[in-house]
């Protein structure tokens, strides 16, 4: 019986019939054995009922759930664990701690012109921007002409991170300062060292977010808020047809998994008071998760943007089309992705083998 209502939970909810969807996953927990053998598929059909619960809006009895820290697998065969959604991060009032120029390293300058109509802000680690910051440069130069402003913002975490050393930082400035296309490079270094391995992804996945609302208010542009490891297929200034203060990449039939509804690959911010409200939530939900270590793992980016899109009530938030990203890069290469529609092809350095087809293609001028 459990088996039963728990795949026709996962049909209904697919369907988008939610609320039926609920009550067959809690006759399913009902009819689940109590016994210990059966802990690992009672952890799973919880988690999958705490985000149905979110979509819901029954925000209370989905934390309940979530606060049991159970673990979720990843698609890169990583573990996260549901801890790290938390639906009622408060609204802290930190329009005094947001960052601001001062707080980063500027490598070089930013100069942002009139004729700029999107800032495409991308973050990472040493190897993440050594490896893909000159593809995506190298990328923009061909689909954009002088309306999109890239910046490359560097994260380094304690005093044996290889990023420490501002030397190798420098000379990738330079090397991205003679792309054609108009760039800027930052970078920050953060004086922790107690973090685990896992916990230094999710602080790299989300310190983007960190900076945005400083991009924001500094340059009145909107900025698109990018994983470094795509590749943008046609130019970015083309998604701001739309009216929207934000726009997030949303695959509604993963409903039953609230890490996966939202994928941080992209997302749009515009410079609106209702667009800054929202970076300034997703900033107050990451700078909670650095105070409490327990909320910070994989996927806490995605995280956060959940909770964002089920919570604000105020922005207008856009749903962009998943098809708008080719995840699988050993299914179309970048041309035959464009012939699909897509606007960006993913690398996604964290899945095996990926980033090998990015240096195929490279090799072979593709790019």
């Amino acid at each position: 019986m459990f088996e039963v209502a728990q795949l026709r939970g996962k049909i209904l909810a697919t369907m988008g019939k939610h609320k039926a969807a609920e009550k067959s996953l809690k006759y399913a927990l009902k009819a689940l054995p109590e016994d210990e053998c059966f802990d690992s598929a009672r952890a799973s059909t919880e988690y999958q009922l705490a985000s149905l619960l979110s979509a819901l809006g029954d925000f209370e009895d989905a934390q309940h759930i979530f606060n049991q820290s159970m673990p979720v697998s990843c698609d890169n065969t990583w573990k996260t664990n549901a801890r790290i959604v938390d639906l009622f991060v408060e609204a802290a009032e930190i329009e005094n701690e947001a960052l601001t120029l001062e707080d980063i390293e500027i490598l070089s300058e930013i100069n942002v012109s009139a004729k700029t109509k999107i800032i495409y802000l991308v973050s990472g680690d040493l190897f993440y921007c050594q490896m893909f910051g000159p593809s995506l440069a190298k990328s923009l130069s061909k689909t954009s002409d002088d309306e999109i402003h890239l910046h490359v913002h560097g994260i380094s975490l304690g005093k044996n991170d290889p990023g420490v050393r501002n030397a190798p930082w420098k000379k990738l400035a330079k090397s991205l300062a003679r792309s054609p296309v108009s760039t800027s490079f930052s970078k920050r270094h953060i004086e922790r060292d107690r973090f685990q391995e896992h916990q230094k992804k999710a602080v790299y996945s989300f310190e983007r977010f960190n900076v945005l609302p400083l991009f924001l208010r500094s340059f009145d542009k909107p900025v698109l808020v990018a994983d470094i490891d795509q590749i943008p297929l046609r130019s970015p200034a083309g998604l701001l047809d739309d009216e929207f203060d934000v726009a997030l990449l949303r695959f509604p039939k993963g409903v039953l998994n609230i890490l996966s509804v939202i994928s941080a690959t992209l997302s749009l911010f515009r410079p609106s008071q209702e667009g800054l409200k929202a970076a300034l939530q997703l900033q107050s939900y990451f700078t909670s998760a650095m105070n409490n270590e327990a909320k910070l793992n994989w996927h806490i980016d995605q995280a956060g943007l959940a909770v964002l899109d089920y919570k604000n009530t105020t922005a207008n938030i856009l749903h962009l089309d998943p098809k708008l990203v080719v995840t699988d890069p050993k299914k179309f290469d970048p041309y035959e992705a464009i012939n699909e529609g897509a606007w960006f092809w993913s690398v996604t350095n964290s899945i095996a083998g990926n980033s090998q087809e990015l240096e195929s293609y490279e090799n072979n001028n593709r790019i």
